[in-house]
């Protein structure tokens, strides 16, 4: 059941749903091309893709068509994703990726949040005369993982409650130790590769942000870079934040490394400002470095200091980045600032007290404890 990554005429990125078959599943793919036309980006559309794939292939075992899927269905979907559905991602994984034993809590309720929104914009489209058969919960503005609505709140039915609602649990972001972020970059072999991630880690940018930078971007006098929005660029890749931002760069690290690889490694003859490009004499020399170059990259240095796990991403450094920066003192509002988050909410996750923070602060009360009883002095009278 393929999803098919397209380029539009536009040179926008969207994608296409088919079936089995090979043949297009159409209200798929129109919605699909919906969000396209309503700014989502290619991750968020691919995303929403891959769990329509749920619904179909559950359909397609009970027989029924996304007419006939109904409020009922609902129990049978839920008990699917948490047992065939994960066969089913087993077949949607890459090959050598690592596959899931079961789509764990949060999977699940974004795959209903994608259905119900799915099931809005049907209606909406008036392609399906029923009501939503998974209700969305009144005055919630967000799905799964922040996920907001796909059609903003638009539709033709008073919102009610929805009839099954997954517990989902809440992660807190997995920053890297600092050691281990220092033998990572020792362990790189060129200035190109060291900019890229000291941006990631001392600045806080996501991949996607350092990968768009422009030479233009760059204020050396000021110890600066704008990390300006990005809608598409020939890459597929898109700045999350809207909003353009300042991110200053006082660390004796980060700034010098960037001008070394522009100064000294950055080939010559580039008809792009981007900054960061592939070198050496190859087919691809002058092309702009891609995404998936930087995570495959990222993955083998790991991999060969023997640091990897499935959660560690070159994002775990922004993580690393805004972890370190809230335990020294600094404020939630400036730190939302400069990582360019929109909701405060997206923030918070960083201000929950570390796990280090919690095994000080007991090793301090159990030590004046232990003094206390030393002196004769009993704690618990």
């Amino acid at each position: 059941m393929p999803v098919t990554k397209v380029r539009r005429v536009s040179g926008r990125v969207g994608y296409e749903f088919a079936d089995d078959a090979g043949e297009e599943v159409l209200l798929v793919s129109e919605f699909l091309r919906y969000l396209e036309n309503g700014g989502k980006s290619p991750n968020t559309i691919k995303a929403y893709a891959h769990d329509l794939q749920y619904l179909v292939r559950f359909c397609e075992r009970e027989g029924i068509t996304f007419d006939q899927f109904r409020p009922r269905h609902s129990v049978a979907f839920l008990e699917y994703l948490r047992t065939d559905a994960t066969r089913a991602a087993r077949g949607i994984a890459k090959p050598g990726a690592r596959r899931p034993v079961r789509l764990d809590d949060s999977s699940v309720s974004r795959a209903f949040s994608t259905v119900s929104s799915f099931y809005e914009f049907l209606i909406v489209s008036e392609m399906f005369e029923a009501e939503n058969p998974v209700l969305v919960t009144e005055g919630s503005s967000k799905g799964a993982k922040g996920r907001k609505p796909a059609l903003g709140g638009s539709s033709r039915q008073k919102p009610i409650r929805r009839r099954i609602r997954v517990r989902s649990t809440q992660r807190v972001p997995r920053p890297m130790a600092r050691e281990d972020v220092e033998k990572f970059l020792a362990s790189l072999t060129t200035l190109r590769d060291r900019a890229i991630f000291l941006l990631c880690v001392n600045g806080g940018l996501r991949p996607a942000e350092a990968l768009t930078l422009r030479l233009s971007d760059i204020q050396y006098g000021q110890r600066r870079v704008i990390i300006r929005f990005v809608d598409e660029d020939p890459r597929g890749l898109r700045t999350k934040s809207r909003v353009e931002r300042i991110i200053d760069l006082h660390d004796p690290y980060t700034l010098p490394a960037l001008s070394a690889y522009v100064m000294h490694e950055r080939p010559h003859g580039a008809t792009t400002d981007l900054v960061f490009l592939l070198g050496r004499n190859g087919k691809r020399r002058l092309e702009p470095v891609s995404y998936d170059a930087i995570n495959r990259l990222f993955a083998r240095r790991l991999a060969a200091l023997g640091l990897r796990t499935p959660w560690t991403t070159p994002h775990a450094l922004r993580h690393t980045h805004a972890t370190e920066l809230f335990e020294n003192g600094m404020r939630d509002m400036t730190l939302q600032k400069r990582l360019g988050h929109a909701s405060t909410e997206s923030t918070k996750i960083y201000t929950h007290v570390s796990d280090k923070t919690v095994r000080d602060d007991y090793q301090a009360a159990l030590q004046a404890m232990q003094e206390k009883e030393h002196r004769g002095d009993d704690p618990a009278h």
